[in-house]
């Protein structure tokens, strides 16, 4: 588990790429020393985690996915919304988030229900340098992007090689095919 400061509120708490929140050690305006507290985290009317922080003039609430993927996924593209990859609002570890447009977010929701009516497997590839994720419908989508190997992805995905042009492959249900 890995802890890196909240953005913004640096001083003062942290998020851990397992989804969880704490206040960092620190020492208050009186001299006495204040252990870390992981916080409790509550669920809003959309059935998100959410968490209250004190900016130092008030206490916000925070969606505790929004600040881990602030805090551990870069987004260069500047998508506005965070997607729970195997849709699940309340497993907020850093490997099942992901920076998405509304539209991605829209299309996400039926994904699951869409591959179950195929034979295909959804193929999830982490780029080995940035760590940014790519997804696809199959492996034979990810060829048609001209980018990678229908057959290497495969491979990957199943345990047999361990990279395909600097992304690590991995079949998104877990189950793998032989």
């Amino acid at each position: 588990m890995t802890w890196i400061p909240v953005v913004g509120l640096e001083d003062t708490y942290e998020v851990s790429s397992t989804g969880e929140v704490r206040s960092v050690d620190r020492v208050d305006k009186r001299g006495r020393k204040r252990e870390s507290v992981y916080l409790s985290q509550h669920l809003d009317t959309s059935g998100y985690l959410e968490v209250g922080l004190w900016n130092g003039h008030r206490t916000k609430t925070y969606s505790v996915h929004r600040l881990i993927a602030t805090a551990f996924i870069p987004n260069p593209e500047n998508k506005p919304t965070v997607n729970h990859i195997n849709e699940n609002k309340l497993d907020n570890r850093v490997e099942n988030l992901q920076w998405a447009t509304r539209k991605e977010q829209v299309n996400h929701g039926t994904f699951l229900h869409r591959m179950s009516r195929t034979n295909s497997k959804p193929v999830k590839g982490t780029c080995l340098t940035t760590g940014s994720v790519v997804i696809f419908m199959s492996a034979k989508d990810a060829k048609k992007t001209g980018r990678f190997c229908e057959v290497c992805v495969g491979r990957v995905a199943k345990g047999v090689r361990k990279q395909h042009k600097g992304y690590k492959w991995e079949y998104l249900d877990k189950q793998v095919r032989r």
